[in-house]
């Protein structure tokens, strides 16, 4: 094991399970394959995991062969029921009796059945949300029982199956989504669609495989505001982008006009305008064609979007209102609270902030009367921006604190990026450089994390203001450049940067700011990163010594620094309130990391897989945007977690 292969290694342990036999077989490749290679030759697992050991039992010899003695010890019943539910990444006991008990099999015994499979270790217990067991089968277990699922010719049939039970789940659930429901519900079905997403991917995969573009759009169309709260728009692109290029002719147009309007608001920060445009003027044609009113509104919506982004105020000003007039018409407030931000938005650049103020204020009531607390928060965000720009730090650091804590409890890396980078500027604000280069770093690892190209740059920004700030042009120029480059790439233009060039060149000759500005550019994203996050020392300003010690008062319009509770309040706040983030089951393991323990001490104390507390670990470091067992055990002893 090296630094280099260490990953790799546990990539491998993870996929099989944990299973000694798997393990030992796929180790045994070591002589002739790297890591990296078995890892890729799993996808033909029962090639690789085999050996020529003679002096071996037959079923040794090969994970196949151990798949096989194991298979043929089961009754009938538990053979049908065992290839049915390779359709499953993983499954509730409902699913497994909705899905599978048919043609030899009845709902009564899956039950019985299912006890029985549990017990013979074929079946593992994978997760409890809300109260409701979920099972998996291990990789390797699931890829021979859906070998033997199209030996019995049963395939298409139970995905046939598995795909009408699972567009009438997320259609219900989605139409259930978009009215009024209590926060605590909208969290249950939040986590329960975290739980079933590779669910949701293996489905679609199957759809497109199969030419069901009708089915796999109305699938993508339940999911919108899923992929929307995790800002999963690469995904939500790929696959509507096939869909929609499946067959045109044979999909209902209300069906297309809605695909199409959905893409076109997803694919904006992955295809960029150009595409978003093109996909949101088809789906506004279709729509009107068909008289489809949601259709409209939603692409109409989409090119608010599109035009607030690439800094077209005018056209984001009009098609704002008209997607507002038309959400309001067929009552979707998630499309209605999405088109006031993009009129808040062109409030705030026209310097009209008191109605962006009031369009905020308009879209928090929205969310509150439908109990929806993530538009409620990227609401009370900008509020937060617009309060720390017109000096209002204490109502800022409310407003943040608020936003911050429902996005944590959400676990949205992104959301999350851009309410630390907001709360950076009120420390900017408040003259607290420290805090500012804490939160604006912090806002670039999470940014970097999540992929998203827009959020780096926002944080390059903002690390370039805190440069400035510093009175450190070069680095200021550099940063912004950057920034720049990445916005241009998308399409997506911002003249924070410009202004920030504009500042360096109050200080600097322009040949030298220009020169700092084309600096980094050219250099892959990681070493940029790696510089930004790199601080110069010994270059402290007056700012970062006590308001006492200034030899000069702060700018009369500028609060005392000691007018207001400190902004890294939020910080220690929002800790204070994040194990509610965490399942009972995830406390539980989160305080056992705390004491010390190991993923297989874990697994034994709870009676559990190691892979199963592997993924509980890891379901942790998302929703608290954690890297290491480390940083994990710190939060737990100091949350009283553990003993």
């Amino acid at each position: 094991m090296t630094r280099e292969n260490s990953e790799q290694i546990i990539d491998v342990c993870r996929m099989l399970d944990g299973v000694p036999l798997a393990i030992e077989l796929a180790a045994a490749r070591i002589r002739i394959l790297s890591v990296q290679q078995i890892l890729h030759r799993l996808d033909d697992r029962f090639r690789l995991l085999a050996t020529d050991g003679h002096d071996l039992p037959a079923r040794q010899r090969s994970m196949r062969g151990a798949l096989e003695w194991s298979h043929d010890l089961l009754s009938e019943a538990e053979q049908i029921l065992l290839r049915r539910l390779s359709v499953f990444s993983t499954w509730s006991l409902e699913m497994a009796e909705e899905v599978c008990s048919h043609s030899g099999l009845e709902r009564e015994d899956v039950l019985d059945l299912h006890c029985s499979l549990v017990d013979k270790s074929l079946i593992v217990v994978d997760n409890e949300i809300d109260g409701t067991v979920h099972y998996r089968l291990p990789d390797t277990v699931r890829a021979y029982a859906a070998e033997r699922l199209a030996e019995a010719g049963e395939e298409d049939g139970l995905w046939e199956r598995c795909l009408r039970e699972s567009v009438c789940w997320l259609e219900n659930m989605a139409a259930v989504v978009g009215g009024s429901l209590p926060w605590a519900d909208r969290l249950r079905y939040l986590r329960r669609l975290d739980h079933h997403r590779e669910n949701a991917t293996r489905l679609l995969d199957w759809v497109k495989h199969r030419g069901r573009a009708e089915e796999g759009i109305r699938l993508c169309l339940a999911l919108r505001p899923y992929w929307f709260i995790r800002e999963l728009f690469t995904d939500g692109t790929a696959h509507l982008q096939q869909l929609l290029a499946t067959d045109p002719e044979r999909q209902s147009r209300p069906v297309r006009a809605r695909g199409l309007a959905v893409y076109a608001e997803l694919c904006l920060d992955v295809e960029g305008a150009q595409e978003a445009e093109n996909a949101a003027l088809d789906a506004l044609e279709l729509a009107r064609a068909c008289g489809d009113p949601t259709a409209r509104a939603i692409s109409l919506c989409a090119l608010a979007t599109m035009a607030a982004r690439t800094g077209d105020n005018p056209a984001a000003y009009g098609y704002g209102h008209q997607a507002l007039r038309a959400a309001k018409e067929i009552d979707d407030p998630f499309t209605e609270v999405t088109s006031l931000d993009v009129l808040a938005r062109v409030a705030k650049r026209r310097g009209e902030n008191e109605a962006a103020e009031q369009l905020l204020n308009t879209s928090i009531s929205i969310g509150e009367s439908i109990g929806d607390q993530w538009c409620v928060a990227r609401s009370l965000n900008r509020l937060g921006v617009l309060s720390t720009e017109r000096g209002d730090l204490d109502a800022a650091t409310r407003q943040l604190d608020k936003a911050l804590r429902i996005f944590t409890e959400l676990g949205v890396a992104p959301e999350t990026a851009r309410c630390t980078a907001a709360v950076g500027y009120l420390e900017l604000a408040r003259r607290d450089i420290p805090g500012a280069r804490r939160h604006f770093s912090g806002c670039l690892r999470i940014s970097v994390a999540s992929g998203r190209r827009g959020g780096v740059a926002r944080a390059l920004e903002a690390l370039a203001a805190l440069a400035v700030a510093e009175e450190q042009p070069d680095r200021a120029a550099s940063l912004a450049g950057v920034a720049a480059a990445l916005r241009q790439r998308l399409d997506q233009p911002s003249d924070h940067a410009a202004r920030l060039l504009g500042q360096v060149k109050e200080v600097l000759p322009p040949e030298a700011a220009d020169k700092a500005w084309e600096a980094w550019r050219n250099l892959p994203v990681d070493q940029v990163v790696e510089k930004a996050l790199s601080f110069p020392t010994g270059t402290a300003t007056a700012w970062e010594t006590p308001p006492s010690a200034q030899l000069s008062p702060p700018s009369p319009d500028m609060p005392p620094a000691d007018a207001q509770p400190p902004a890294s309040e939020l910080s220690s706040s929002l800790l204070s309130e994040a194990p509610s983030a965490l399942t009972p089951r995830e406390r539980e393991i989160a305080a056992l990391v705390g004491d010390g323990l190991t993923n297989r001490q874990i697994a034994d104390r709870l009676i559990i897989s190691q892979a199963t507390a592997a993924r509980h670990i890891a379901n942790i470091f998302r929703k608290l945007l954690f890297t290491s067992r480390t940083q994990l055990a710190e939060w737990a002893r100091r949350h009283g977690l553990g003993s």
